[in-house]
């Protein structure tokens, strides 16, 4: 690492180097996102979701962190859980924290990393009147 540290010049400008076609090509995961994403209205009605993970054994023997992000006010919470299971006790245990007698989380997003599909979540999220909404894998 010490080499490569030290053959980069960093008094002069980076060269602007144009990417070829087959490269941009080949970042593109899916077709372009086609309906139009509402942003949230009020403080807590669009929350964005993502696991991040898997690190090396961290804070508490975690190995995933989890992120909750207010669409409209752009608050960011964050977990560290140590497996995915852990998922829907984290989300209960976030809105049990954040929640406001004059606001209701209408909807959640995230991407389709499987991460909120199970029957458990998809349930509780019904009865609480939740949209659960999907993105393209990759994207938030």
């Amino acid at each position: 690492m010490a080499e490569i540290i030290e053959e980069i010049d960093l008094t002069k400008p980076i060269p602007k180097i144009a990417p070829c076609e087959i490269c941009g090509i080949s970042t593109l995961r899916l077709k372009p996102y086609n309906s139009y994403i509402r942003l949230g209205e009020a403080p807590i009605d669009l929350i964005h979701l993502d696991v991040l993970g898997l690190f090396k054994i961290g804070f508490n023997g975690s190995r995933f962190i989890i992120t909750f992000l207010y669409n409209t006010t752009q608050l960011l919470v964050t977990y560290y859980i140590k497996s995915k299971a852990n998922v829907f006790n984290c989300f209960k245990n976030f809105k049990q924290h954040y929640k406001r007698l004059d606001r209701k989380i209408h909807r959640l997003q995230a991407n389709n990393g499987g991460e909120y599909t199970s029957k458990a979540i998809l349930r509780y999220l019904f009865l609480l009147g939740i949209t659960l909404e999907f993105t393209v894998l990759g994207n938030l």
